[in-house]
């Protein structure tokens, strides 16, 4: 059997696989970081959240010990301040949340293309070599139809 050919559809299926290989490593790239921005939020949320409970017994217990009310007007300041910036954190969370959801969507997607050009490639390799195979069928008939004639005539 011959060699695949330049006029194979062979390079066109190969670039059209290499693009959609290149598009799923892109969207598990934009996973990846998706879910490590989301993590490292997590963190910092689990961080203020500490910070939120130590601050509030440090303010629990200047109250049962101290009478001082400006350093505890401070304390719940600060609270305040920590409870608006862990709200902001939780609300990144899931804005994070849904970029992780839509990069595995992407994914999805981009591995579903990959897999129809590896099909639609695979269908187009299996016809052009069983066109190659009936064309060189049709060189051997015709070539020992030629023989023949030529054998005949002698």
């Amino acid at each position: 059997m011959s060699k695949l050919t330049t006029n194979s559809p062979k390079a066109v299926w190969d670039s059209l696989l290499i693009k959609a290989q290149a598009a799923v490593r892109q969207a598990q790239m934009s996973l990846t970081s998706a879910h490590q921005q989301k993590q490292e939020a997590i963190v910092r949320s689990e961080k203020i959240d500490q910070l939120l409970l130590e601050y509030n017994q440090h303010l629990n217990d200047l109250q049962r010990h101290s009478h001082n009310s400006a350093e505890a007007r401070n304390y719940r300041q600060f609270i305040v301040q920590l409870q608006s910036i862990s709200g902001q954190a939780k609300r990144a969370i899931d804005g994070l949340e849904i970029d992780c959801k839509e990069a595995r969507s992407i994914l999805r997607e981009a591995d579903l293309e990959k897999l129809k050009v590896e099909s639609l490639a695979q269908r187009a390799r299996e016809k052009y070599l069983k066109e190659q195979i009936y064309r060189e069928a049709k060189a051997t008939e015709s070539d020992n139809l030629i023989m023949y004639n030529a054998a005949k005539r002698t």
